[in-house]
């Protein structure tokens, strides 16, 4: 079961946490190599705008505030996301780490929603 599966769309945080995620994955998947093209070489990451940031960083108050996550700074659940993000589409295509979700991009975005949620202190099980 997709891990934002249960959520209504009613706005919740939580499911659009697990949808941001879903579009992620999308993206890189469909455009590898503009991925790449835009990446810091330093970091292998591609660089997000400041509406990105902010935006990013008001998602991950909301889920604070909604109880979702214990995790007090927007700025360090942003860092973490990412970091997490860029590790889960590094894996391999058939990697065990991504389970048996159906489709890659599914089983990048409910690895990656599941472990964000776990280190940023999510305390219910989601998925």
């Amino acid at each position: 079961m997709r891990a934002g599966a249960g959520a209504s769309g009613d706005g919740a945080p939580i499911a659009a946490l697990y949808r941001l995620t879903e579009l992620l994955f999308e993206l890189k998947a469909g455009n590898r190599a503009i991925m790449e093209l835009t990446a810091d070489p330093a970091t292998k990451m591609t660089p997000m705008s400041p509406e990105v940031t902010a935006g990013l960083e008001l998602l991950f108050r909301r889920l604070r505030e909604a109880g979702e996550i214990t995790a007090t700074d927007p700025a360090w659940c942003c860092a973490v996301y990412l970091a997490i993000v860029h590790e889960a589409a590094q894996l391999p295509t058939g990697s065990p780490m991504l389970g048996d979700a159906a489709g890659e991009v599914g089983a990048r975005a409910d690895l990656t929603y599941r472990t964000v949620l776990g280190a940023l202190g999510g305390s219910r099980p989601h998925g």
